[in-house]
């Protein structure tokens, strides 16, 4: 509260608390990935279309499903899965992961793909909408009801997303790309070697390192949309 900081810090901060009375009427004006929403005022009550969805995942070999298009003939042998969550929870929800695994070919050796059904509430599809992922991990496409909204490569980052138009019955699919097929990939020499990485290469990819340091933290890398992923107006 002030006790720590120096001189000028607190007189900037006094400075800037001055600036907004507490009174003052604020609002919230996100940044997002494909630019600035509408302004929405603090207070006001915004609905989760997708709170309470029914999620589920599947893996597969990397590359061998890049398009939606491809998951149609329904032979795929989707597991239940949590939003927020990762593809290790959802694996040891179903009894096939624990701690200590050797799971590195499961997790980052393929791809992940996330899925869920939903409607718009009281059929009302007009209006625009924001899809807000709040992150995920870690190289991640996104579409909706086919169309390829999103394309992240940092797992810290939060995207909004405008939304312009729902259908009757949308799906929602998210892919996580095999991080390992890209880790293999010849990069510049580094200038210093780390012997506590599992490949020097994963300093190109802003990911965590849990999961991914032999000897130290050596499974359940993460693999997912590891934050909420949200749908409201």
């Amino acid at each position: 509260k002030g006790a720590n900081l120096s001189g000028t810090a607190r007189a900037v901060a006094k400075d800037v608390t001055e600036e907004i009375p507490p009174t003052a009427t604020r609002s919230i004006c996100p940044l997002c990935s494909n630019g600035v929403m509408r302004r929405n005022p603090a207070g006001t009550v915004v609905t989760d279309v997708l709170a309470g969805a029914t999620w589920e995942c599947w893996s597969c070999r990397p590359d061998a499903v890049v398009d939606p298009r491809e998951l149609a003939d329904g032979g795929e042998s989707w597991i239940p899965a949590s939003v927020p969550g990762t593809a290790a929870s959802a694996l040891r929800s179903c009894g096939r992961w624990k701690w200590g695994d050797d799971d590195r070919e499961i997790l980052d050796g393929s791809d992940w793909w996330y899925r869920c059904h939903f409607d718009p509430p009281g059929g009302d599809d007009r209006g625009t909408w924001e899809l807000e992922c709040g992150g995920l991990a870690t190289i991640a496409d996104v579409w909706l009801n086919g169309e390829h909204i999103l394309h992240s490569e940092n797992m810290w980052l939060t995207h909004q997303i405008r939304v312009d138009h729902l259908e009757a019955r949308n799906v929602l699919l998210l892919r996580f790309a095999a991080l390992d097929p890209l880790l293999a990939r010849r990069r510049p020499r580094p200038r210093w070697r780390s012997l506590s990485l599992r490949a020097q290469s994963q300093r190109w990819y802003r990911t965590t390192l849990l999961g991914r340091i032999p000897g130290w933290g050596t499974s359940g890398a993460p693999v997912g949309p590891w934050r909420p992923v949200r749908l409201h107006r």
